[in-house]
């Protein structure tokens, strides 16, 4: 096999690699416990109160935090649909690299990524403090397919046109 053959087929593997690094992200997020996860989505809370909010910096912490909670609520739903929107991207990059999902690929990697959410909020159920929760899992599956979504729009943009100017 020829060094440029063996290049082809090693970046082949780019995207399913990435994409299996991607699911270990949302497990290892999933797997935190909800003191944890509070605290975590509490310090994205007060980056973004700082970047946003003029004169954040010069409150006192406690209302510093006081904020940040105040936004708890969004910031975590922004961090579900933002994981599966990336989900969605990578899942439609990785399957693709089959020939056999061409005809296939939107409903293939929306299916998987549903499937994924629907596993990762079971997960939950068995972290302390955390819940399996539907409302979750349909606004993971929003995200998966807002970002297949934004993969494919270009594709079946450019097939449309092909189309209408061999006609």
């Amino acid at each position: 096999m020829s060094k440029i053959a063996m290049d082809l087929k090693w970046k082949k593997w780019i995207p399913v690699l990435l994409w299996i690094l991607w699911m270990s992200v949302i497990f290892a997020y999933s797997a935190k416990t909800a003191t944890q996860s509070t605290v975590q989505s509490n310090r994205v809370g007060k980056m973004l109160c700082s970047v946003f909010v003029s004169g954040y910096r010069d409150m006192p912490s406690e209302a510093q935090l006081k904020m940040a909670e105040s936004i708890d609520f969004f910031v975590r739903k922004s961090a579900h649909f933002l994981e599966y929107t990336i989900l969605g991207v990578l899942t439609v990059w990785a399957m693709g690299q089959s020939k056999r999902l061409k005809g296939r690929l939107f409903w293939v990697s929306l299916l998987w990524c549903i499937l994924y959410a629907v596993s990762d909020e079971t997960h939950q159920f068995f972290v302390p403090g955390r819940a399996c929760k539907a409302s979750d899992m349909v606004l993971d599956s929003a995200g998966a397919l807002f970002g297949i979504i934004m993969i494919l729009l270009p594709v079946w943009l450019k097939s449309i046109r092909k189309k209408e100017t061999e006609e």
